[in-house]
């Protein structure tokens, strides 16, 4: 009796202990530690101490939270992405499709068509007023080679006092009415004054008339050529030959030329 309340004192004595040592540490592993000391009456029973909280099992429920709150966050973001970009497909397609809207837009200068109506109209009035005009038997350069050829051969037959060559270049009929010698006394004035017609080659003819067919279907050209102080009259008739003209009749007289007025 007397051991059995010993060994009863001693237990209560060691629990104490366990309970109130502060050295003890919370157990590092999940499987309880056991305090088997001896005793003077043998060994002692194995005294089990109370395991700390499951901190294993908090921590994966912690860990378990997060991980659903990443995926809620990553979720979110993809849906976000997705939204951005059926937003810029709908934009893209909508700025696709507006230049196909704006092409009948581009139709409306046909509107201007009527206008362009009038461009016939103001041809045909040209044209009218070209045939109410006569027209000219030649060009103005084809009247301008005709005046100076002849008059630049007239001046070398001045100056040589052979007018044969002025002669063979006329049409057959001049040359049926003038000899060289007929030439000769025509022109006799202006060898006698020694004057030169070198002016034609120099200035351009001011036509009087515009070039026509007399009543007898003669090429009529005159005019002048503006020399100073005398002026060079001309007045020209030239004669179809075989689709050349030729010189028919010349008359050339060399008055003062007018005083310039300022």
């Amino acid at each position: 009796m007397a051991m059995a309340e010993k060994s009863a004192a001693y237990l209560e004595k060691v629990a104490r202990s366990a309970v109130g040592h502060t050295n003890v540490r919370p157990a590092e592993s999940p499987v309880p530690e056991a305090s088997h000391q001896a005793g003077e009456f043998g060994p002692l029973p194995l005294v089990i101490r109370p395991a700390p909280p499951a901190e294993g099992k908090v921590g994966r429920d912690g860990r378990g939270r997060g991980n659903a709150e990443r995926r809620a966050i990553i979720l979110r973001w993809l849906t976000g992405i997705f939204l951005v970009a059926g937003l810029g497909w709908a934009l893209t397609s909508v700025f696709a499709q507006q230049p196909a809207t704006t092409k009948p837009a581009a139709q409306a200068p046909a509107k201007a068509a009527p206008a362009a109506s009038s461009k016939p109209q103001q041809q045909q009035s040209q044209q009218q007023q070209a045939q109410q005009q006569p027209s000219m038997p030649v060009t103005t350069e084809q009247a301008l080679y005709l005046i100076r050829s002849t008059l630049l051969t007239l001046n070398d037959a001045n100056r040589s006092g052979n007018y044969t060559v002025l002669r063979d270049l006329a049409a057959p009929d001049f040359q049926a009415r003038n000899t060289a010698a007929d030439l000769s006394l025509s022109f006799t004035d202006l060898r006698r004054r020694n004057f030169d017609l070198y002016g034609a080659a120099l200035l351009a003819p001011q036509l009087t008339a515009v070039p026509a067919f007399d009543q007898r279907g003669f090429l009529h050209l005159t005019g002048f050529f503006p020399t100073r102080p005398q002026q060079i009259n001309f007045d020209l008739l030239f004669q179809d030959v075989a689709n050349q003209w030729r010189l028919f009749g010349i008359a050339i007289n060399t008055p003062d030329a007018p005083t310039a007025t300022r």
